[in-house]
């Protein structure tokens, strides 16, 4: 992508070494969602939108956002994040 290209060039040409190059090969891993991390960083990802939704129906109780949550659990993948998507789905009732 454009900004994780210009963020690694700037970064190459500040003096950080390898940084930004590391970084990169980081998101492409994350992006790529091949490994056990990366799944868990997508799903985390997930599950803090649902934890924003909820947050945010807190303070306007007139709105209904679980379809945030429901579409949270769609896409999650990890036993890890299924387990705190319940949580958020606990304290939603």
């Amino acid at each position: 992508t454009g900004a994780i290209d210009d963020m690694r060039d700037g970064l190459a040409g500040g003096g950080c070494g390898d940084a930004g190059e590391a970084i990169s090969q980081l998101w492409a891993e994350y992006e790529a969602g091949e490994t056990p991390e990366a799944r868990l960083v997508k799903d985390l990802d997930k599950v803090e939108m649902a934890i924003q939704a909820l947050e945010y129906q807190e303070e306007h109780t007139q709105l209904d956002l679980s379809s945030f949550q429901q579409s949270a659990e769609k896409a999650t993948k990890t036993q890890a994040g299924h387990a705190l998507l319940e949580e958020v789905a606990r304290r939603r009732r």
